[in-house]
């Protein structure tokens, strides 16, 4: 039985620590009423994580995370209106981001379905721990006007394989295409085998980080990742930024996106698209690199696209098109390149951007003939070459 003065001195401890728990939340209340708006970093000395930047893509908000003081995983990101900072939307991670101490890490949220929410002109961003207490907020005032001109900048592309055939051939009913959209990290699939079609949705894989490990993944997971990875460059093509695919082999297979801007502000959004070209709903495939086609595109602030194929390779021939394009219009495409023996010049299909032939495999290293169906010509590779096309 404990004595008398030891739960004496368990109440002491516990009033406390009540007290102390009452004074923080009081200062917490005071910091957060009269925290100033043109503060553009959390400089409480003690708080373990700070924000040190928002940049604006065609996905939402890239929000670089600071540890400070301890490591920590960040949770939730918290949206506010501002001036009058009212909640209006707490988005979860799932896994949450390690931070590790004395580092910092770029988390992509995507805020396009929620800007009907907010009723003022500014927004104010925060990221919370696992526990969900806020850690850090960025002060300055977000406005929604520009987010909402970098999302109006969002466009799909298109990759699309043909399963039979040689060289230039393509058999429109033995086919498979996904459409993409980064902007709303979604997916749509369409399988043509015959007269059965399969189709498939769902969340795309955007990948913050710069290295995939399919090896240390299972066959379900790789499926789950769905038939295409983006992984978004943090520096809008305005550093080196180098990205890595370990395939199920332990075979690192890695790109290297160039530096393009000095100005960050000049690009919306600079992506490298990763496709599995034998994802399908369903398949029992290996699944195995995700480098079926690696293609770089780069979307400007002024509507301009830069595409770049970095690495093709597999015996299915694949077509690489820009837009937002419906299915119909898709196979409309693929009926005219079939029935004008693979010369789209002159017509409405120059959304078309490339065709790699059957069984080919390039890459600045590997030589091949890439097909360029708008002037109808044979492109040599390497050196790798550059497409530019408009935003739509």
């Amino acid at each position: 039985m404990l004595k008398r003065k030891a739960i004496s001195n368990i109440v002491a401890v516990s009033l406390l620590l009540a007290i102390m728990f009452v004074i923080l939340s009081i200062l917490y209340i005071y910091v957060w009423k009269n925290m100033s708006a043109t503060t553009t970093v959390q400089k409480a000395a003690n708080m373990p994580l700070i924000i040190t930047g928002i940049h604006y893509t065609v996905d939402g908000l890239i929000i670089d995370v600071r540890a400070t003081t301890t490591p920590a995983y960040v949770k939730y990101v918290y949206i506010f209106t501002y001036p009058n900072r009212a909640l209006v939307d707490v988005i979860t991670l799932n896994p949450p981001v390690y931070v590790p101490l004395g580092k910092t890490v770029s988390i992509l949220i995507n805020i396009g379905s929620i800007l009907n929410k907010i009723g003022s002109k500014y927004i104010i961003v925060a990221v919370g721990s696992e526990a969900g207490a806020t850690l850090a907020m960025y002060g300055t005032p977000i406005p929604i006007k520009q987010i909402q001109q970098y999302l109006s900048k969002s466009t799909e592309f298109v990759l699309l394989a043909a399963r039979t055939g040689t060289g230039l051939e393509v058999d429109p009913s033995y086919i498979h295409f996904v459409i993409i959209n980064p902007a709303l990290d979604t997916y749509k699939f369409y399988y043509i085998d015959g007269s059965t079609v399969e189709t498939a949705s769902g969340q795309l894989t955007m990948l913050t980080t710069n290295v995939l490990y399919l090896n240390e993944t299972t066959l379900q997971q790789r499926y789950d990742l769905g038939p295409v990875v983006v992984f978004v460059d943090p520096y809008n093509a305005a550093k080196t930024y180098t990205v890595t695919i370990v395939d199920i082999y332990g075979t690192p297979h890695t790109f290297t996106l160039t530096k393009l801007v000095n100005d960050p502000s000049e690009v919306v959004a600079d992506y490298l698209i990763c496709w599995e070209d034998l994802w399908w709903p369903g398949t029992t495939a290996n699944l195995d690199n995700y480098i079926d086609e690696v293609i770089r595109v780069t979307i400007f602030i002024n509507g301009t696209v830069r595409i770049q194929p970095l690495h093709g390779s597999g015996g299915f021939l694949h077509m690489f098109m820009l837009g937002s394009l419906t299915k119909d219009q898709i196979l409309a495409a693929v009926n005219a390149y079939v029935n004008l023996n693979y010369c789209l010049k002159g017509t409405q299909y120059t959304f078309i951007v490339f065709v790699k032939p059957h069984n080919t495999e390039y890459s600045a290293t590997v030589s091949a003939q890439l097909w360029d169906p708008n002037t109808c010509t044979y492109i040599t590779v390497p050196p790798l070459p550059v497409f530019y096309r408009l935003a739509g």
